[in-house]
């Protein structure tokens, strides 16, 4: 099958069915193919997975929060292996081998895990690959009101998804185009936000774009209070909040270049906020004055 997220291709294959297993894909599901694809996953189902990595370098491990999957980067001559465990304590549950660009990958996983498996290789091929497109993948809660999405930034428990529950119950025309993973892409026409079928916790996948009116950096406080960032901050805020390779050289300026040129056309505000309306009746104001 062959989907289509933020006007990239990309493909899916198996020898046994697993559609039914990925229902957040269907509305990004494409039958004219004019683009090139970004990647090829080939999924292979084994009752017996390896988890060894000989003959590859460890590169990096990415150790998040403990009910955060853990990932294994390796290494070799034209060739990555990535091992994932559901969580950081626990086994390892995916084999992820690609060629050195990401455009060829075969995943061996066990039946039990097929889901979370596919998901999440799919969601790390669609980084790596679509970045050379001026194409992010961000941790981000999006809101919209009107023809612009905005986009709440923060750390793993910040409140990125409580801020946006309060927009869309103070602004009736308010909706959630996507919780966790949505796609940033810069075109010939400004800088526009995707849904996306990765959307953590939240099942929200709307295969829908807007204007991105503005990014907003989210930090707990006993009050609310908004300023926009500077550009120095800016950038900080958004290249945090991207997903890639950023302990390799090469993707960390690829990255700098996309995220400067975003800093220069999108406002970054930094709001300091409660869990409440008032922290939306502000935020909104304050970025929607600014956006128009």
């Amino acid at each position: 099958m062959v989907y289509r997220v933020a006007g990239h291709n990309f493909s899916i294959e198996s020898s046994v069915e697993v559609l039914h297993l990925l229902p957040n894909f269907s509305v990004f599901e494409v039958q004219d193919i004019r683009e090139s694809m970004l990647f090829a996953l080939r999924v292979h189902i084994t009752d017996s997975l390896d988890v060894t990595a000989t003959g590859y370098d460890l590169l990096h491990t990415d150790a998040q929060d403990v009910d955060m999957p853990r990932l294994e980067i390796y290494r070799r001559e034209g060739e990555w292996l990535l091992l994932t465990a559901m969580y950081q304590t626990s086994d390892i549950c995916a084999r992820l081998v690609t060629n050195a660009d990401f455009s060829q990958a075969d995943l061996f996983v066990t039946r039990e895990v097929v889901s979370f498996a596919i998901n999440n290789a799919t969601m790390l091929l669609f980084a790596f690959t679509a970045l050379h497109y001026r194409t992010l993948e961000l941790h981000a809660s999006v809101v919209v009101r009107g023809e612009n999405g905005f986009l709440f930034l923060g750390k793993s428990g910040t409140g990125k998804s409580t801020h946006s529950r309060m927009w869309l119950e103070a602004f009736e025309d308010a909706w959630l185009l996507n919780d966790d993973n949505p796609v940033v892409r810069i075109e010939d026409d400004g800088v526009w936000v995707y849904g996306s079928p990765w959307s953590g916790k939240t099942p929200c996948y709307k295969n829908e774009r807007r204007r991105v009116g503005a990014f907003v950096q989210l930090r707990q406080a006993p009050e609310n209070s908004i300023e926009q960032a500077r550009p120095s901050k800016a950038y900080i805020n958004i290249y945090g909040s991207c997903s890639g390779l950023k302990f390799m050289e090469s993707v960390r300026d690829e990255l700098y270049e996309v995220v400067a040129e975003i800093v220069g056309k999108v406002q970054v505000w930094e709001l300091d906020c409660l869990p409440n309306h008032d922290a939306a009746y502000l935020c909104c104001e304050s970025v929607s004055i600014k956006s128009t």
